[in-house]
């Protein structure tokens, strides 16, 4: 039961933090037209980035404490929550065919996979 807090916090942190960093992107994919800085854009995917990489680092807290200490992994967790959040937010997500969700889901499984049993 000792190690529900910090799994608990550590699962919340890295969704808050994957949330806030897949707006930063999608914010940063605004950020220029026609050659022009967005500035309003730029600006609110750089307090999104802020915002997910501090939520991030406060992470890395919680995932050491239920031992999760490779960098590979670490960054698994919060790769996985953004790319989904990218696509969710930006709408995207819900236009694949069934077929291509699959297959994405599969994707960020193998790459678990690999990251768990080379680099983790």
């Amino acid at each position: 039961m000792q190690n529900l807090f910090p799994l608990s916090c550590l699962i919340v942190l890295t969704l808050c933090s994957g949330v806030f960093d897949a707006q930063g992107f999608i914010y940063a994919s605004q950020s220029w037209k026609d050659g022009v800085l967005v500035k309003t854009a730029a600006v609110k995917s750089i307090g999104y980035f802020f915002v997910g990489m501090t939520l991030y680092l406060v992470s890395l807290r919680f995932q050491q404490q239920v031992r999760v200490i490779s960098p590979e992994l670490q960054s698994l967790f919060w790769f996985s929550v953004t790319l989904v959040g990218v696509a969710i937010i930006n709408g995207k997500f819900v236009q694949w065919s069934s077929l291509d969700r699959l297959v994405a889901i599969l994707i960020l499984c193998g790459i678990g996979w690999l990251l768990a049993r080379n680099g983790g």
